[in-house]
């Protein structure tokens, strides 16, 4: 009888013991599955802190003026968030002068929103010239709602409740250990969707392979290694802005994804569009 007893218990014993390292091993796992594309893409050099430029909310008769919280907004609060789980330790600041470029650059930086209330974003597109972007240095009212190529053709127009957004990490234009991330759309509720689609491990993953393919793609061919990444999303606002509602948005879809390298000249192309800046 005693035997028996004494089996029951360490096989009890066995399945706890089993059980618990199961559950251990599952949030190791997962804390993996987040943290490796994650910190992949979202980038900082030990001790390095994150400052923050997001454009001001202003009157558009296009956004309504009644819709309330804005996007870029609800997009600092999911970047903001989703670091803080990714890197604990990560300090953060934000830039309290977006309509003034960034001249500072000791820090990692990221732009959120377009370029008529955030000029920092606005020179670094003009000098970086990616393959897709609204130009808005180009645009009379820096608020172009249009994604053109390098040559200037529209490719894809903000209308409706269609919109476009991009996600770009490239190369600091002073100090090229660190990184800059460009997030930002047509109209605030596409910058949102955008935060929320580069905060979702599973895009993050997604888009680490899709470039390490590209990476070896290179090499094989001996072409020069890229330093920059593009994300162009197409999304759908479903349900019109009104006061203190979340923007309803149908899952944003990839429209394309590029490497490429950022301009020999770009600091001093970032440099000559910050002195050409009123």
């Amino acid at each position: 009888m005693l035997s028996f007893f004494k089996d029951v218990i360490i096989e009890v014993t066995a399945a706890l013991i089993i059980f618990v390292l199961g559950v251990v091993a599952g949030r190791l796992w997962a804390r993996v599955q987040l943290t490796r594309p994650a910190r992949w893409f979202w980038r900082f050099p030990p001790g390095t802190e994150v400052l923050m430029s997001a454009s001001l909310y202003r009157h558009d008769p296009s956004e309504h003026k009644s819709y309330i919280p804005a996007g870029d907004t609800l997009a600092v609060a999911a970047v903001t968030s989703f670091l803080k789980r990714v890197h604990p330790r990560l300090k953060h600041g934000f830039y309290l002068d977006p309509r003034n470029p960034l001249t500072d650059w000791n820090r990692a930086v990221i732009a959120i929103g377009g370029g008529k209330d955030n000029v920092t974003e606005r020179c670094l597109l003009a000098a970086l010239n990616p393959p897709l972007s609204p130009q808005d240095h180009a645009d009379p009212g820096h608020d172009s709602k249009v994604l053109k190529d390098r040559l200037g053709t529209p490719v894809l127009t903000s209308v409706g409740i269609f919109d476009a957004a991009y996600i770009i990490r490239t190369v600091d234009p002073l100090h090229h250990a660190n990184h800059v991330y460009i997030i930002a759309g047509g109209h605030t509720a596409a910058t949102y969707a955008a935060a929320q689609w580069v905060t979702q491990p599973k895009n993050l993953r997604w888009m680490m392979w899709k470039c390490v393919s590209r990476r070896v793609w290179d090499y094989l061919r001996r072409r020069p290694p890229f330093d920059s990444i593009q994300v162009v999303l197409t999304i759908q606002v479903l349900n019109p802005p009104e006061p203190t509602a979340l923007p309803f948005i149908r899952q944003a879809k990839v429209y394309s994804l590029e490497c490429f390298h950022a301009p020999n000249d770009y600091a001093q192309q970032y440099a000559d569009w910050v002195g050409r800046t009123p």
